[in-house]
């Protein structure tokens, strides 16, 4: 939702994920639309559904943020940027933080955000 307001209202987004281990023998990676240059497995689902959903948003997977944040502007122009699962992730200077909650059941592990294990 945010990405498509975004690109409505003049912006060049892109989603920033955090990589996993499995997918991160390169340290950045980009995953594209068509499924035959980036599965599922290599990008993770949500990135690949993301990647997938989102046309013409790049989506850039790496565990740091920032460098793919970077990647994401200097290859694509991208000039907003959303962090996936990035609330607990305090590194990056942000303008606004949006958490979405399972509405049936908000608080069903019983922590409090940012949960700490």
């Amino acid at each position: 939702m945010m990405a498509d307001w975004a690109l409505k209202e003049g912006y060049r987004p892109a989603i920033l994920s955090r990589a996993t281990a499995a997918n991160m023998e390169e340290g950045l990676r980009g995953v594209r639309r068509t499924p035959s240059l980036c599965t599922p497995v290599e990008a993770g689902d949500e990135p690949y559904l993301l990647a997938k959903n989102l046309q013409g948003v790049p989506v850039v997977l790496s565990k740091a943020r920032y460098k793919a944040g970077l990647h994401a502007y200097e290859q694509h122009g991208s000039n907003f940027f959303i962090l996936d699962d990035g609330f607990q992730h305090v590194g990056l200077k942000r303008d606004l933080d949006l958490v979405l909650l399972d509405a049936t059941s908000p608080f069903g592990n019983m922590h409090l955000l940012p949960a700490v294990h």
